[in-house]
């Protein structure tokens, strides 16, 4: 009678709060996985499988990203190879040392009802035949792993959502020796890389208003502090190019400085800029009006250490490739209209610049010299 009746209108209230209950543990649940795993776009969402061409030591090839492939491409023949494949995931991002070893960014497409369609990324590296691949480190939001020149560590970006702060993390290619290196001011990381002797990383920080050059002794983890480029909420963005290392030690970049609201954006010119990591302030080179770029996206100084690549971004117009004199400032345009990035052979008598169009099926790799003529191409 009652008592029966009183269980069950128990029942039928309590059962929408169970259901509730359960909704909230499992929402918790997989929040909790997605702090504690490795997620985020595919790599070759658009933008995202760019690669930069890597020379082999010897000059006869060049390896690179593509369609979720790392290929070898021969010089002479023109002959493509496929060095790391699998039908789960990809690879992108590889670099070279000078010793004939690569670090890369390999992901798995996760298939679990949670995550299904995000990404598990590991730090790899191997031969640059493929052989000898050793997984590292599983990371989360990392990007760009770059090895040593020696070969013998690799450096990595890694960003931690719960905290909202990006670190520098270096491991041995053994896997071994992890140091996580903290970043002097709270910043993002759009670029690193490894000074000559594999004792450094000079590295591009960026916040909403601001851009900054600094460099830290990787085994030290002591930062020295090289230049900066503010803006204001009322004036344009600051502008300044990843730097680079010179054989000498040195490092070049690009930098222009915001254009207050109503001024010429012509009296805003762009210089390249030498910085002694150790010595004075850094020192302008050569200036260059304020057509030359919209942005400065990336720098290479040549083997040799008199000229330098600078991939250039402009608005309207396509995306160029500069040959620029270190000392004279006379910039060589190589290439215009597609996108993508290049590279020096090792004895700075070429120039690899790979693209990939986005809304195609094409994908090209074109040699020059540094004067623009085209030496060779390779088409698939």
């Amino acid at each position: 009678g009652r008592g029966c009746r009183k269980w069950v209108l128990i029942c039928v209230a309590t059962v929408p709060v169970l259901i509730v209950l359960g909704i909230i543990a499992i929402m918790g649940y997989m929040w909790f996985l997605q702090k504690t795993s490795s997620f985020g776009l595919p790599p070759d969402a658009p933008g995202g499988d760019g690669s930069v061409p890597q020379w082999t030591s010897d000059g006869g090839s060049v390896l690179l990203s593509s369609d979720r492939r790392i290929l070898r491409i021969r010089i002479d023949t023109g002959r493509i190879d496929t060095v790391l494949q699998q039908s789960e995931g990809g690879y992108v991002w590889p670099s070279v040392s000078r010793t004939g070893r690569m670090a890369y960014l390999e992901y798995k497409e996760k298939t679990d009802w949670v995550y299904s369609g995000q990404f598990r990324r590991s730090v790899e590296t191997s031969d640059t035949d493929g052989r000898g691949a050793r997984r590292l480190q599983r990371v989360r939001f990392s990007v760009l792993p770059q090895i040593s020149p020696d070969g013998s560590r690799v450096a990595y970006d890694e960003y931690e959502p719960s905290d909202e702060q990006s670190f520098v993390n270096v491991i041995s290619v053994d896997g071994e020796d992890l140091r996580r290196i903290e970043l002097p001011v709270p910043a993002a990381i759009e670029h690193f890389a490894w000074s000559p002797d594999g004792r450094r990383l000079a590295l591009l920080l960026s916040t909403e208003q601001t851009k900054s050059v600094w460099v830290v002794d990787v085994d030290e983890s002591d930062w020295h502090f090289v230049a900066q480029m503010s803006g204001s909420p009322r004036w344009s963005v600051a502008r300044m190019s990843p730097p680079a290392w010179a054989p000498d030690g040195l490092l070049f970049f690009f930098q222009r400085r915001p254009v207050v609201p109503g001024g010429d954006a012509a009296a805003a010119p762009w210089w390249l800029m030498r910085a002694e990591v150790d010595g004075d302030a850094p020192h302008p080179m050569v200036e260059f009006d304020a057509e030359f770029a919209l942005s400065v996206e990336l720098v290479q100084v040549s083997p040799v250490g008199q000229h330098l690549l600078a991939y250039v971004l402009n608005e309207p117009g396509p995306a160029s490739v500069y040959v620029v004199g270190v000392h004279d400032g006379v910039a060589v345009k190589i290439r215009e209209g597609s996108p993508g990035f290049a590279s020096w052979s090792p004895d700075g008598a070429g120039i690899a610049f790979y693209t990939r169009e986005p809304y195609t099926d094409y994908d090209g790799l074109f040699i020059h010299s540094p004067d623009g003529t085209l030496l060779q191409t390779v088409q698939w």
